[in-house]
């Protein structure tokens, strides 16, 4: 299920590349980033309650992404 749930949050991670690559996060909405954040640290914090490891792998992995991203974004908007 890490696996998985990695490969899920991958999408951020091409879109930060593409980002990165191009400078310009023209199209990409901010809100969208921070509103994947939020659900991001929640369901991280809920891991952390819950003591669930693939809760708290996976979100923390998505969470960094996540935060390159949302800089990103700011940076080359």
């Amino acid at each position: 299920m890490i696996v998985m749930g990695m490969l899920g949050h991958f999408l951020f991670v091409f879109q930060a590349w593409k980002i990165y690559t191009t400078e310009s996060a023209q199209g990409v909405s901010l809100i969208g980033f921070l509103i994947a954040f939020m659900s991001l640290s929640s369901w991280f914090v809920y891991g952390l309650i819950i003591k669930d490891a693939v809760l708290i792998i996976n979100n923390a992995f998505g969470l960094i992404v996540a935060l390159i991203c949302i800089y990103e974004i700011i940076i080359w908007s």
